[in-house]
């Protein structure tokens, strides 16, 4: 489990983010690691992790329009399939 520093939490959510880490320091300061480079007036992006569109929505509010890390669940029964038939549907036809 993690959570967002309080003035990290202003920084939105992108795939290709700017800080990969932060930690608190003495005195209560963040200290802010980024991968690339920031240009003046550039909004700041962070990683909220590998998470899948369903919990961005859930924790976040908000979905990214092409997510690496989506999933769903699919189920098979495989008694459906008949193995060696020409078909693949062994005595059922549609």
């Amino acid at each position: 489990f993690s959570c967002i520093a309080p003035v990290l939490f202003y920084c939105n959510h992108s795939l290709n983010p700017h800080v990969v880490h932060y930690s608190k320091m003495k005195g209560g300061c963040i200290e802010a690691r980024c991968c690339r480079s920031i240009k003046a007036g550039e909004e700041v992006f962070l990683s909220y992790g590998p998470i899948p569109t369903s919990k961005l929505i859930a924790f976040y509010g908000f979905a990214l329009e092409s997510n690496p890390y989506d999933k769903f669940g699919m189920q098979i029964d495989l008694d459906d399939f008949a193995c060696g038939s020409a078909d693949g549907m062994q005595g059922k036809r549609a």
